[in-house]
């Protein structure tokens, strides 16, 4: 971490679009490239970020600067980041059901059968399976989940992508992107056979502290969600 190098943050409009500036200089990512964003609410949550850290700059205390600094570096990548959220919705963590105990299977069909129903009902059916081996999706799902992401901006585009590696699950991420469902939540569906775990061994505290600090920035980054512009995702008529 290095030090607090700056006295004042400030947001500002520059050519269109907003900057969060220190000392009046405008914030940059690795590459040098200046951090700006369409919105200035995104601007000022990340001029927050900024104004918090105190005698040392710690990234991870940071979490939409670095959502938009992700997504200002891989602007040119947007080919790459559909291939991995559609690869991702091809092995989703909802296809993928246990026969035993008992107990489980009950609260995995009670927690995963909502949003296998939430995404049949908006055009994107997920096969399902018990157990471990390999199923093959629904080519005509993949291709529309992929034409659905071609859709989003840059920075949309970036976060859906992040939820959907964090969760192990396409249909979760883009549930909550849809408002659908809470990140929070989200994140809690996805540690399910984790926290199951826990409770019949106990919980790891290490492991618990790291869930917890993925949570909190899941959650963070959510709050920019109403500024993205995310394209509906609707049954086809």
């Amino acid at each position: 971490m290095s030090k607090r190098f700056y006295q004042a943050v400030s947001v500002a409009e520059v050519k269109g679009a907003w900057q969060v500036q220190l000392d009046g200089r405008p914030v940059k990512t690795p590459t040098k490239a200046t951090l700006s964003v369409d919105s200035v609410l995104i601007a000022e949550i990340i001029a927050v970020e900024w104004d918090a850290q105190v005698e040392e700059i710690d990234p991870l205390s940071m979490p939409v600067t670095r959502l938009v600094g992700v997504a200002a570096e891989r602007r040119g990548t947007r080919d790459e980041l559909i291939a991995e959220f559609v690869a991702y919705a091809g092995t989703d963590l909802l296809s993928y059901h246990r026969d035993a105990p008992d107990d489980f299977v009950e609260r995995q069909t009670a927690n995963f059968g909502p949003w296998l129903d939430w995404a049949e009902q908006n055009g994107v059916p997920l096969r399902t399976t018990t157990g471990i081996i390999a199923i093959e999706q629904d080519a005509g799902t993949l291709a529309r989940l992929e034409a659905h992401a071609q859709g989003y901006s840059d920075l949309a585009l970036t976060f859906l992508v992040h939820m959907t590696a964090t969760f192990g699950s396409a249909v979760l991420a883009l549930a909550v992107m849809q408002g659908a469902l809470e990140a929070g939540a989200g994140y809690d569906i996805s540690r399910m056979d984790e926290s199951y775990r826990a409770e019949i061994w106990g919980a790891d505290e290490d492991a618990e502290a790291r869930a917890a600090a993925i949570r909190a920035e899941i959650v963070a980054m959510s709050a920019i969600l109403g500024e993205l512009g995310v394209p509906s995702l609707c049954h086809p008529s």
